[in-house]
Parts: structure tokens; sequence; C-alpha cells
């Protein structure tokens, strides 16, 4: 009787699942991140494929700390507009059968390139600065790699930096980096926002790599003197890169005197020859476009360029120190979450409106995710 009962479960365990997932927005969700807690489909994971309606397979990840805290299963869905989709996870009927996935998220911290920590997914590359920079005095802003591939690029740029240090600098279809942070926020960066003035502060102190890919990578970035009117504080930002996605999320974290009155603001640096500014208060993002020029001896045209900054909570737009920022009331101690990122228009939108649109499909997306179920 145990014996029965023992293979009764095992053969349920292992059984087919469906899971359902629901866009309850009114427009369709391309290429999106998927959360589901690995305990609706059971204890066990190891070995099993998710694939979609005609048996194609679904790249996905566990990550272990999701975002109720425990394992989850995440992966990228198309799902149209106030409809769902069905998937089937199931156990593979062989090791051959399982397809390994591939990487689109990855992160590493850069001692040969003067303390980097860089970044980046399947639509544009990231970096900030570290304390081997501390003499050039950098800012804690976010600087922008303009991808033209899907493909990862980090390691292939920093390694030809190496013997040609303006290789990236350079226009290549795979991207390249023509963005200016000077001493501002760059792409997104964040500050405190104190008696009308924006605290931008400077390296960062340590790092942490929390998660590595494939779909999904997760990284701390530690600054211990964040000043501020006099006062000092401690930050801890934690990044999260998805695949697919046109923004960064990030969770900030203040530790020091409790200050009243006092706001955080997410910036993007307006540069010399401003350009397009786009807002939209309402939904809580501001977003800038602008034409690329490589920074070599000899200046060349690189298409047109896109950042953006979503606040969920952001409550006042405005335009402080060259930069475009977006804030939020603040009381030290708290954890807040905003959201960052930027591409080419090879890569995230063909042109300026285009832009616009998927920042505002973000901001609704980021409000209400896509919702999955298993039956």
């Amino acid at each position: 009787m145990l014996c029965a009962l023992m293979l009764m479960a095992c053969s349920k365990k292992e059984q087919a699942l469906t899971i359902v997932v629901t866009n309850d927005l009114d427009f369709t969700r391309m290429n999106e991140m998927v959360e589901l807690p690995v305990e609706q489909l059971g204890q066990d994971v190891e070995g099993y494929i998710l694939t979609d309606a005609s048996g194609e397979q679904i790249d996905y990840q566990i990550v272990e700390q999701g975002e109720q805290g425990a394992p989850t299963l995440i992966f990228l869905a198309t799902v149209p507009a106030n409809g769902s989709i069905e998937l089937t996870w199931r156990k593979a009927a062989s090791d051959e059968e399982v397809k390994q996935p591939v990487q689109r998220v990855y992160a590493r911290y850069v001692p040969e390139r003067m303390d980097d920590f860089a970044w980046e997914n399947d639509r544009a590359a990231y970096r900030m600065y570290g304390p081997a920079l501390a003499d050039e005095n950098p800012s804690n802003g976010v600087d922008l790699w303009l991808k033209g591939t899907d493909s990862l690029i980090i390691d292939k740029f920093y390694a030809e930096a190496q013997t040609d240090e303006l290789f990236y600098h350079r226009l290549h279809d795979i991207g390249l980096d023509c963005y200016k942070v000077g001493d501002k926020l760059g792409c997104g960066g964040i500050a405190p926002l104190y008696d009308g003035k924006l605290w931008v502060n400077g390296h960062y102190d340590r790092w942490q790599l929390i998660e590595q890919g494939p779909l999904r990578t997760i990284f701390a970035l530690e600054y211990d003197n964040i000043g501020m009117a006099g006062r000092t504080f401690k930050e801890r930002i934690v990044i999260t890169v998805d695949a697919g996605s046109i923004v960064n999320k990030a969770e900030v974290t203040y530790e020091g005197d409790d200050v009243p009155d006092m706001r955080v603001a997410g910036g993007i640096y307006l540069h010399d020859s401003i350009d397009n500014i786009m807002l939209n208060p309402a939904e809580g993002w501001i977003a800038y476009a602008e034409d690329g020029i490589t920074q070599t001896p000899d200046p060349v045209p690189a298409g047109r360029y896109f950042t953006a900054v979503i606040m969920p909570q952001g409550d006042q737009v405005e335009q402080l120190q060259n930069t475009e920022v977006i804030s939020r009331p603040y009381q030290v101690g708290e954890t807040f979450t905003y959201y960052f990122g930027g591409g080419w228009n090879r890569m995230v939108a063909a042109g300026d409106q285009v832009w616009s649109e998927l920042v505002s499909q973000k901001a609704r997306a980021i409000a209400s995710p896509l919702k999955a179920g298993v039956r």
C-alpha cells in the first residue's frame, strides 16, 4: 500500500502542468519577464522543460530570491492585449532533451579597467565607476554603451581596449560608447535632493554579485560617503538586470541621520545641445533622445540614442544642474525602487516617438505585472 502511494505521488509530481500567463493591459506585452514561485511547481524542478503551444522550448531560470523572497521560476513571454497564453511545464524525456538557455544578461567587476562595474542585457550595456578612479573624481552616474547586437559585448570591448583605448568609442556594428557622464547622473543615476540642490556623489566602494544570468543578473554596489549638506550617508543600490527589458530595476537604501524634507531623484544628464525631452509625470517617467556622435578625434554621426527613468512614486519633475530629474519624498532607512535605462535606435526603438511609447508601456507594465498561475 505504501509503495502504491509513493508511486502515485511521484506520478503526480512529474505530470505535466499548464502555466497560464495573463495580461490585464490593452497592449501586447513583448518578451516581458514572468515570475512564478517554484512552490507552485512542486519541490523538484530538476530536469524539467517549459514549452509553448507549438512545443518549442522556452528558456527559463530559477532565481533563488524572487519578488516574494523565495525561489522563483522566471521566463520571457509575449502575451496579447487583454489576453492570456498557456505554456507547458513537464519532465524532460531525457537529459538530451533539455536545451541549454542562451545567456542574455551579464555583469562583472572590471579590475583591468580602473574598477569599473559593468553589466548588460540584450538591449544595452552600462557601467559605473569604482575606487581606482578616485583621483579623477568620478560621479555615481551611469554610463550607457549602445548595442547593435543582442549578443554579449562587454568582455570584447574591454579586451580590445587593452591594446586600443579608443576601441569602444569608435562606431562598430556591435555597438559603441558615445555617451558622456561627466560629473552628472548620466543615464539614470540616483542622488539625494535637498534644499533645491542635486547632491551628486562619487565612485562606489564595494560590489557584490548576487545572481548571474542567463535571464536575470543581480548585483549590489555600496557607497560609504554620500555627502549632502554637511551630512554623510551610506548607500546600497541593488540592480536587477532582466533580458528583454529597456530598463534596469534599482532598489536603493540610504543609512544615516534622519533629514526632514529629504527627497531622492533619478536623473538624465542633458548634454550641451539639449534635444528631445519627453515627460509624463502622471505615469512617473522622464525620457530623453539625442543624436549619437562618436568621441574619437574625428566625430562620426552614430544614429539616435535614448534614455529613461521610471520612478513609480515620483511626484516632481524639474531641471537641476543640467539634469532632468524625477523625484519623490524619502525617509532615511527606507528602501525604494526605481528604474533606469537606454539604448540605440538600432536595437530598442526606430525613433523618438517609439521610445516614448515603449517607456510609457514599461511604466504601465511595472504597475501591472504579467500574472502567472498553474492549473
